[in-house]
C-alpha cells in the first residue's frame, strides 16, 4: 500500500513523543487464555488479528519531505509471538513491567508486541504491548473481543483469513479524510477554536509551579519523579454521579469536570481558565474503528458567575461541549496556533491542567488499581508511568461493579503529597456533597499551594 499522511490522532504521539520524551506512549495489556489453550493456538489467532486489523501492521516512518507517513504492510502471517515460562516464585508484575518498559520504535517496527506466558498456576496469558500511535484504548476493547473469538476458531480452521475483513473504517481511511478538501471548512473552525481558547490561557495559574532544572547539555535533570500520582476508588461517588448526572441533565464526564473546574478555582483563586481535556475522536458511523482515535482539546471554563451547583455545571458542560466539538484537529494547526499566541503575548503558554474521562472497561483493567480498598481510601500509584506534561492532571476511570477510580497528578513543586491526597479527597467530597443538597453552590478547598 502506497504511503498516506497520519490521522490527525497519529500526528499528536508522532510528533509528542520528540516534544515530551518522558511521556509514556506504550499501552501494556494482559488477556487471560481459556484452559488447554496452546502457543500455536494463541499464534494462529494472533496472526489471524494482525492480518484483520490494519493498525496492528503499520510503521509510521518520515517521507521524502520529512513528514511522517503511515506505511500499512500486507498480511506476512509472520507476526512474532513470543513464549516464556515463568519458574515457581517468579514475580508475574515484575515481569510485565519489564515487557512493558521495552520501547517501541514505530517508525522502525510494528506497533504491537506479543508475550505468551506460562507456568504461574493459570491457563496462561498473554501481555499485549500496543503503542498510541496506533491504537487508543476503545481499539484494545474491541481487539480483545475479535482476539477471543478468533482463538474459538483458531483450532476449528473456522478463523478468518482475509486482512480487513469486518473493518469498515481503517486509518488510513480516516487519514484520507482528515486532509481532504471537503474537511478545510472544519479544520479552520477547529483552528479558531484552539486560537480563541489559547488567548484565555492564564499566564501564571500556579505561581509556585517550577519547572526541571536545564542539565549543561540542554536536556532536563530528573533524579526523581516529579511527580505525585495518588489513585482513590468508590462505589459511593459512582453512585452519586449517576445521580447528578439525572438531577441536572449533564452525562458524568461533566460532572467529574465540573468538580474539577470548581477545585482550580479554590486552588488558583481564578475564575477563568482552560483545561486540556480528552476525548474519543472516532466517527459516530464507525464506533468500532481501530486506530488512533484519541486526542485532548481545550475547553475554556469560566465560572465567574457559577453561584450553584447548576450554574457551575452548565458552565463545565457548555465549555466540555465546546472542546469536543472540535476535538479532532491537525497537531501541526494546534503548535501554530500555540505559537502565535507566544509571540502576541511576548511568553510561553502554558497549559498548566488537564482531564480524562475512561468509561472503557478494558482501560480499567490495565489502569485501576483501587479495587478491593475500603472507600475513598488513597494509595500511591507510579509517577514513572507519565502520559501526561500537565502540572496538575485528572483521571476517571470507569471499572467494574459500579466503582469509579479518580486518578491525580501533581506535580512536587505545588503541593506535598499529604496536600495532594487532601486535594483528592476533597474533589471526592465536593460531588458527593452535591448530591447531599442539589442547591448547595461549590464549597472552599481550603488547599493552599506551598509558596517559593
Amino acid at each position: 500500500m502506497e504511503p498516506v499522511p497520519l490521522m490527525w490522532g497519529q500526528e499528536h504521539y508522532w510528533y509528542g513523543r520528540y516534544a515530551h520524551p518522558r511521556i509514556n506512549t506504550r499501552i501494556p495489556v494482559v488477556w487471560a487464555l481459556p484452559a488447554h489453550c496452546t502457543y500455536a493456538r494463541v499464534v494462529s489467532a494472533v496472526q489471524a488479528l494482525v492480518r484483520r486489523h490494519q493498525a496492528l501492521r503499520t510503521t509510521f516512518p518520515a517521507g521524502g519531505d520529512g513528514r511522517p507517513v503511515q506505511l500499512v504492510h500486507p498480511p506476512d502471517g509472520h507476526s512474532t509471538v513470543e513464549s516464556q515460562a515463568l519458574r515457581p516464585g517468579e514475580d508475574f508484575p515484575a515481569l510485565l513491567a519489564r515487557v512493558a518498559a521495552r520501547d517501541i520504535d514505530p517508525e522502525r517496527e510494528r506497533p504491537v508486541r506479543f508475550l505468551h506466558v506460562t507456568g504461574d498456576g493459570t491457563a496462561g496469558r498473554l501481555i499485549a504491548v500496543f503503542h498510541h500511535i496506533a491504537v487508543d484504548a476503545a481499539s484494545i476493547e474491541r481487539l480483545w473481543e475479535d482476539f477471543t473469538s478468533l482463538l474459538a476458531g483458531a483450532g476449528t480452521g473456522d478463523a478468518p483469513d482475509g486482512p480487513g475483513e469486518g473493518e469498515p473504517w481503517t486509518p488510513t481511511d480516516q487519514a484520507r479524510l482528515d486532509h481532504s478538501a471537503e474537511e478545510l471548512t472544519y479544520r479552520a473552525s477547529a483552528a479558531s477554536h484552539l486560537e480563541r481558547c489559547l488567548r484565555k490561557v492564564p499566564r501564571t495559574l500556579f505561581s509556585a509551579f517550577r519547572p526541571l532544572p536545564l542539565t549543561a547539555d540542554g536536556g532536563s535533570a530528573e533524579p526523581e519523579p516529579v511527580y505525585w500520582r495518588l489513585a482513590l476508588g468508590s462505589a459511593l461517588l459512582h453512585a452519586a454521579v449517576e445521580r447528578l448526572s439525572v438531577r441536572y441533565r449533564v452525562v458524568p464526564s461533566v460532572v467529574y469536570f465540573g468538580a474539577f473546574a470548581v477545585l482550580l478555582k479554590t486552588l488558583s483563586g481564578q475564575s477563568a481558565f482552560v483545561i486540556r481535556s480528552a476525548f474519543s475522536t472516532r466517527p459516530p458511523a464507525h464506533p468500532t474503528a481501530v486506530g488512533c482515535f484519541f486526542q485532548r482539546s481545550l475547553a475554556a471554563v469560566d465560572l465567574s458567575c457559577a453561584r450553584t451547583t447548576r450554574e457551575a455545571l452548565h458552565a463545565a458542560r457548555d465549555a466540555y461541549t465546546d472542546a469536543w466539538e472540535f476535538a479532532r484537529h491537525s497537531y501541526r494547526d494546534a503548535r501554530l496556533a500555540k505559537a502565535a499566541e507566544e509571540a502576541r503575548r511576548g511568553s510561553p503558554v502554558r497549559l498548566s491542567v488537564s482531564y480524562s474521562y475512561f468509561a472503557s472497561p478494558v482501560t480499567s483493567q490495565v489502569w485501576q488499581q483501587t479495587a478491593g480498598l475500603p472507600e475513598m481510601t488513597v494509595r500511591p500509584r507510579d509517577p514513572a508511568k507519565l502520559d501526561n506534561d500537565a502540572d496538575l492532571n485528572l483521571e476517571v476511570l470507569l471499572g467494574e461493579e459500579n466503582r469509579v477510580e479518580l486518578s491525580l497528578l501533581v506535580h512536587r513543586s505545588l503541593y506535598d503529597r499529604a496536600e495532594a491526597s487532601r486535594i483528592l479527597v476533597d474533589l471526592a467530597t465536593q460531588i458527593l456533597s452535591w448530591d447531599s443538597a442539589s442547591t448547595s453552590g461549590p464549597r472552599p478547598h481550603g488547599v493552599t499551594a506551598k509558596r517559593p
